[in-house]
């Protein structure tokens, strides 16, 4: 989680944005980023789980990135926001009668 949710780590300045949602819609983040070289790649790989026990996982490999935290976990965040938007994760999703 500190790879996310912490000051110093990895993918934190690119969850910062989101982490006031997550707090609201009570999920919690983990992963974890990396890269390797010749070739090189970028990737995100975690999950999120709410108070309810709902989770997701996902991995992001992007080819020809260079930085896991860069490259890779803008669009692992993107597709978390996502899927709570989309009432698959998160407190909003219990209380949408269409559920």
């Amino acid at each position: 989680m500190a790879c996310v949710s912490e000051p110093g780590g990895t993918a934190f300045a690119q969850f910062e944005p989101l982490l006031s949602v997550l707090a609201a819609e009570d999920v919690k983040v983990y992963g974890k980023t990396g890269s390797t070289e010749r070739p090189f790649h970028a990737w995100f790989a975690g999950f999120a789980a709410d108070s309810k026990g709902r989770k997701i996982a996902v991995a992001v490999v992007v080819e020809g990135g260079q930085h896991g935290s860069s490259d890779a976990a803008p669009l692992a965040r993107e597709i978390i926001q996502l899927c709570i938007q989309a009432h698959y994760i998160g407190e909003s999703s219990f209380n949408d009668p269409s559920f």
